[in-house]
């Protein structure tokens, strides 16, 4: 098993995969038993001269400069258990030398002590710009208004591929998107303030636009109230709304030069005669295009290392603090509501009571039951899922007669309202490989074969004993998106399972790998697992499919929308395989049975995956330590997804930080 599951991490061998040690002992030092068979197979070509393929292993002197370079070694490690090193025409390592290296990388790679001060860091700071969700959700809670700002300034979607959309090192700020974040600005402004008459003219236009305005007046009288209220000092009212406008943007407390210099835009209006509105709306604008508002903007902590040891745990770098009350308040609500903190968030964080962890364990829990909470599925475990790929499928209809865009749309409903319940009834994680029930109406129904889905709504329907169909595998959106337009796909179907379940992707295929060839008309005909083995025999193409395909093939009974079937073309299936680690297994009910046996491997994606999201950014080698405590909390409470939640927002990385300008470890 890797150290770290990374988002963009690649190739790593099978086996290494399904053989995850959980015991930690100590591993042999990497001087004595790897140092000395690289530097006579390998250092010939990867050295600091030569470095081919990137590779120079003369810089590895410890255990400690392998697991930091863990990528590097797992693989070498895919290079060296599938023969393509050393070269053929280089010397080659014997059978045991050979075994025996491979079982020392993995050794060094997989037991350490998470305990020893080189692993106990916080990991780098980052500075995270809003997403374009977590913009659009915050103009909404500081406004209450219901408008789609950025869709309105032409601010697009991120486009991350695989990663997460909230990863600090793809949320840039080029200037064109900061004048689309100005022109946003004044969309929101104009909302607010629209004069009575303006909103009257818009609300005779039609139903929808009667609704927004409606609603657009109650939230501007809302909002404005401590000012149009006042029978005093309208100055003092003024400056009392735009510090608690700006405590609420900025997601904390703001000094008073702060106001001060905002105030500075509203006394220049009334100067030039402008109405308090328009000096509202002139004071309000810098707020919204401030790096405080755009950004999630966490102070490092000014003063001496011997002032950071005092705050920090014994156990921690010495400059490595906790986050303040109101930085742990936003952390926690941008992961689980992509939004910012609400009031009782806030107020508790005022108190200095958020960090307690009876508070922050009850914290969660409201929160996790909150509405609000729909922004971990759709951002999060959506995304992880790669639930949207289903829009790109095509099965085609000559294959498929049942197919049609309705049913498009309930296979994503159930998919979404699957990982939904997941979260609202706190089910285990490990229903996502397996359960006994699927949600379904009567369109799943006709391809699941379940009578009682009969309605035009998705309901939860209890799978008869032994059935196949339940968790992400037995999704017909999933088996769709997984196939080609007119047949199914193993391979596709496969790395589904690696990347998305194991969080181990197989490496992209080479530019050489060439598609499946037709059969010659004087050919006999071919199964098509046969064409797919004449396929996957040639050179550079073996090593991956002999991982891939297996699993893929444990599938062929559904196909390519999820309808089971028993044969095709009148050739009986053939769902067999056997995985490199020699487990062998028939169809998709024993396959899964193998993968609950592993299940380890699954627990630890979905917890990087979780911890990855939450911090926005990949993790690295000290993430090992949280993980654990991560996985520990998991298994204590039976997989429940708020124990996995609030394991991650427990753990140091979430609870700690240092000084951006900290030397990265």
């Amino acid at each position: 098993m890797p150290l770290i599951i990374r988002s963009n991490q690649h190739a790593i061998a099978f086996a290494l995969l399904f053989n995850l040690a959980t015991q930690i002992h100590a591993a042999p030092e990497f001087v004595g038993s790897v140092k000395p068979a690289i530097e006579k197979h390998c250092a010939k070509c990867h050295n600091a001269d030569k470095h081919k393929g990137n590779t120079d292993f003369s810089g590895f002197t410890d255990n400690l400069s392998v697991i930091k370079e863990r990528r590097l070694w797992q693989k070498a490690l895919d290079q060296i258990e599938s023969g393509d090193m050393p070269p053929d025409d280089e010397e080659q390592m014997p059978a045991d030398v050979k075994a025996k290296l491979i079982a020392n990388i993995r050794d060094i790679a997989e037991h350490f002590d998470v305990n020893a001060p080189a692993f106990r860091d916080s990991g780098p700071s980052v500075l995270r710009r809003l997403t374009r969700a977590e913009y659009e959700n915050t103009v909404r809670d500081l406004t209450g208004i219901d408008l789609d700002a950025s869709r309105e300034a032409g601010i697009a979607t991120e486009d991350n591929g695989s990663a997460y959309a909230n990863l600090a090192t793809t949320l840039t700020l080029p200037p064109s998107l900061m004048e689309k974040y100005f022109i946003a600005a004044d969309r929101v402004l104009e909302r607010l303030f629209m004069t009575v008459d303006e909103r009257k003219t818009f609300a005779t236009k039609d139903y929808k636009t009667k609704q927004w305005a409606q609603s657009d007046e109650k939230a501007a009288k809302t909002l404005f109230a401590p000012i149009h209220l006042t029978n005093g000092d309208t100055h003092t009212a003024a400056s009392t709304f735009v510090s608690g406008f700006m405590r609420r943007a900025y997601r904390r407390p703001v000094e008073q030069t702060e106001v001060q210099r905002v105030m500075k835009f509203y006394d220049a209006a009334l100067t030039k005669g402008e109405t308090t509105d328009a000096a509202l709306r002139k004071a309000m604008k810098p707020v919204l295009v401030s790096p405080y508002f755009l950004y999630r903007i966490e102070k490092d902590l000014a003063g001496t290392d011997e002032k950071m040891r005092a705050k920090a745990p014994r156990s921690l770098a010495a400059d490595t603090y906790r986050v303040s009350e109101h930085e742990l308040a936003t952390r926690l609500s941008y992961f689980l509501w992509s939004a910012p903190p609400d009031d009782e968030l806030l107020t508790a964080a005022d108190q200095g009571t958020l960090s307690k962890p009876d508070v922050l364990a009850a914290q969660v829990k409201r929160m996790l039951a909150s509405p609000k909470a729909a922004a971990l599925t759709d951002n999060f475990m959506a995304h992880w899922l790669q639930i949207e790929k289903l829009k790109d499928a095509r099965p085609q209809q000559e294959a498929y007669p049942l197919f049609s865009n309705e049913m498009r749309q309930s296979m994503n409903k159930e998919m979404l309202m699957f990982i939904t319940k997941l979260r609202e009834e706190d089910r285990s994680v490990l229903d996502l490989l397996d359960s006994d029930y699927v949600y379904a109406d009567y369109l799943l129904g006709k391809l699941y074969n379940l009578p009682d889905a009969n309605g035009k709504e998705l309901k939860r329907i209890a799978l008869p004993a032994g059935s196949a169909r339940g968790g992400l595998l037995g999704m017909s959106g999933v088996l769709a998106m997984t196939s080609h337009t007119n047949r199914t796909s193993p391979t596709l179907r496969g790395k589904y399972i690696l990347e998305v379940l194991f969080g181990t992707p197989p490496p992209p295929p080479p530019a050489n790998a060439g598609m499946l060839k037709a059969q010659k008309k004087d050919e006999p005909p071919k199964t098509f697992r046969e064409q797919l083995a004449q396929h996957a025999a040639q050179a550079n193409c073996a090593a991956c499919h002999k991982r891939i395909d297996p699993l893929g093939f444990a599938l062929e009974n559904f196909d390519g929308i999820g309808t089971w079937r028993d044969s095709t073309a009148d050739v009986k299936l053939d769902t067999g395989g056997v995985l490199p680690t020699g487990e062998k297994f028939n169809g998709v009910r024993e396959l899964k049975k193998i993968i609950l046996s592993k299940q380890d491997i699954f627990l630890r994606n979905i917890a990087a995956q979780t911890l990855t999201y939450a911090l926005g950014r990949e993790l690295d080698y000290y993430d090992e330590g949280p993980l654990r405590a991560i996985l520990a909390d998991m298994k204590k409470s039976d997989h429940h997804l708020s124990a996995l939640v609030l394991g991650v927002v427990q753990s140091y990385p979430f609870l700690y930080r240092k000084n951006a300008e900290s030397p990265k470890p």
